[in-house]
């Protein structure tokens, strides 16, 4: 539903997106998480298993596992920023 009221550009996501992380104040309900070892590799392979295809499929344009790989990596630069 939120994502249906968003009004931005493709290159304005990452904004929308930090701006979400902030009004939520991640970094402080992450701090208190056990540490976590995320590998970006582990988790492109999860996103690309039989299991989560329907979910990967679901939307509009299919990414490649390239895509997969670079949002993975981007995932766990952002979950070791804000746990920092």
């Amino acid at each position: 539903a939120s994502a249906n009221g968003l009004v931005t550009n493709p290159t304005g996501l990452i904004e929308v997106f930090q701006g979400l992380l902030e009004e939520t104040d991640f970094a402080s309900i992450i701090k208190h998480q056990k540490p976590l070892q995320l590998e970006p590799e582990a988790i492109c392979q999860a996103m690309l298993a039989g299991e989560n295809l329907p979910m990967l499929n679901n939307n509009c344009r299919i990414p490649t596992p390239e895509e997969c790989l670079e949002l993975a990596e981007q995932t766990v630069s952002i979950w070791e920023a804000y746990r920092a």
